[in-house]
């Protein structure tokens, strides 16, 4: 993590941990590694943040990737207890990092859109048989 000189406000002591019994991720997603908690939660910045949050090759084993460029980012929003994507400023190939710049703190994680294993775009009656 770097935080610039003059993006916070106040002193304040900057924590980062692994959660247990996160929310879950939207249901066309599939997580990757742990979800990791900034903290203290919901402080915002008044310059960007830069994180680096790392994979392993078992990770793009997991997720059927090879390119860690396919990984994203997420991060949850308490105030509408939903995940969101947020932009990949960077990908670190050499020492397995994907680099984004944020505005607050919260809960971050990788993952990965899980593809349509059929293409119903041409025809739009194409049942979406459940699973």
């Amino acid at each position: 993590m770097q935080i610039p000189v003059g993006a916070l406000s106040d002193d304040c002591t900057i924590t980062i941990g692994v959660i247990n019994n996160p929310p879950a991720l939207p249901s066309d997603t599939k997580a990757i590694g742990q979800i990791i908690e900034f903290g203290p939660s919901g402080i915002t910045f008044l310059l960007p943040v830069t994180i680096k949050i790392p994979y392993t090759q078992t990770d793009l084993d997991n997720a059927g990737i090879s390119d860690p460029s396919q990984l994203e980012v997420f991060t949850y929003n308490t105030a509408t207890l939903s995940w969101s994507i947020i932009p990949v400023n960077n990908v670190d190939i050499d020492n397995k990092l994907l680099i984004c710049q944020i505005d607050h703190f919260s809960m971050f994680t990788l993952g990965v859109s899980i593809q349509s294993s059929t293409d119903t775009s041409a025809d739009s009656s194409a049942g979406n048989g459940g699973g």
